[in-house]
């Protein structure tokens, strides 16, 4: 429990962080916020009374605090933008996106350990030789080309994929379930390629240890060896490489969003950057950096569960 509790403290000291630099970024940066929610032909009195009503005048460490103290309680502001709640529009969004990397981290989970191990059995034979080609062929594809050809093949040619017309789950959830498959694909394919050459390294190293014999020695099956022995030691690093692939697909569902035209996070937030829109910039960006550092936090408790020497 005292690691546990360490590493939350370690957890929210680093989102306070972030959020710090991450508002104070945006309030450097080039740009007026008062300005682009006006328009270019606005006047400058009425530029200025906004800048005042919205508080950009104050001092850079007191808007943070007042900013940070709204937003424990869960109040991100007003979007400049759309108008409303900065916490009613990305509640909005959240499903989405979270639907679309859960389906990215599910199938990058289920294929890259069954691929993975399919060549340890005869390191550099011909299966393993196959799947290496494979796995290198995935890591050389960008996920958003990727998604352009699975458009193309899918949407165009085979005409098993609606291109653009994407339903919102409030609509009709079978079919908004349905159109993320495609786009979580495009996500998972490179990933899984990575993960799956990783975990095969990995389990080969681990099979020359002295103990991998010792446990072959006192009879115990090549499958009792692999599964009681073998994989528990090798998952120390492969859960490293899922904390960081959750960080990927995070990011990477920023692009793929763009050329599936889902409204997930990912456009929200370009257009939120185009526009000036800090309220909704600074929000996502915390909501990101908070799955990324609790992936993180996350992967360190497993650590002492796989290995309770760590502490």
């Amino acid at each position: 429990m005292r690691y546990i509790a360490k590493k939350i403290g370690t957890l929210i000291i680093t989102l306070v962080v972030i959020s710090f630099f991450s508002f104070l970024a945006f309030s450097v940066i080039p740009g007026d916020a008062a300005l682009s929610s006006l328009g270019m032909d606005a006047d400058d009195e009425a530029v200025e009374a906004l800048r005042e009503e919205l508080g950009l005048n104050d001092p850079v460490l007191y808007r943070y605090g007042k900013w940070l103290l709204a937003a424990v309680q869960g109040d991100f502001g007003e979007s400049l933008q759309y108008y409303m709640p900065v916490k009613e529009l990305l509640a909005d969004k959240l499903p989405v996106t979270f639907v679309l990397a859960l389906y990215s981290m599910g199938f990058i989970i289920v294929f890259s350990f069954p691929l993975g191990l399919l060549g340890t059995k005869r390191p550099e034979g011909v299966t393993d030789h196959v799947v290496t080609v494979f796995t290198q062929l995935g890591m050389a594809v960008p996920p958003f080309f990727l998604g352009i050809l699975l458009t193309y093949l899918f949407g165009i040619v085979l005409h098993w994929f609606p291109i653009g017309s994407y339903v919102g789950y409030e609509e009709d959830a079978s079919a908004f379930f349905s159109y993320l498959i495609l786009p979580a694909t495009a996500i998972a394919v490179p990933k899984i390629s990575m993960l799956a050459r990783f975990i095969r390294n990995s389990v080969v190293q681990q099979k020359q240890l002295d103990y991998v014999r010792t446990a072959r020695s006192k009879g115990n099956s090549e499958r009792r060896v692999l599964l009681k022995h073998v994989l528990i030691n090798a998952m120390i690093p492969v859960v490293t490489m899922l904390a960081m692939m959750a960080a990927d697909v995070l990011a990477g569902s920023i692009v793929i969003e763009q050329v599936f035209n889902i409204p997930g996070f990912g456009r929200l937030l370009i257009t939120s950057i185009s526009n000036r829109d800090y309220p909704v910039v600074q929000a996502i960006v915390l909501y990101i950096a908070a799955a990324v550092v609790i992936m993180n936090a996350v992967a360190d408790v497993l650590y002492q569960k796989l290995d309770p020497r760590v502490s």
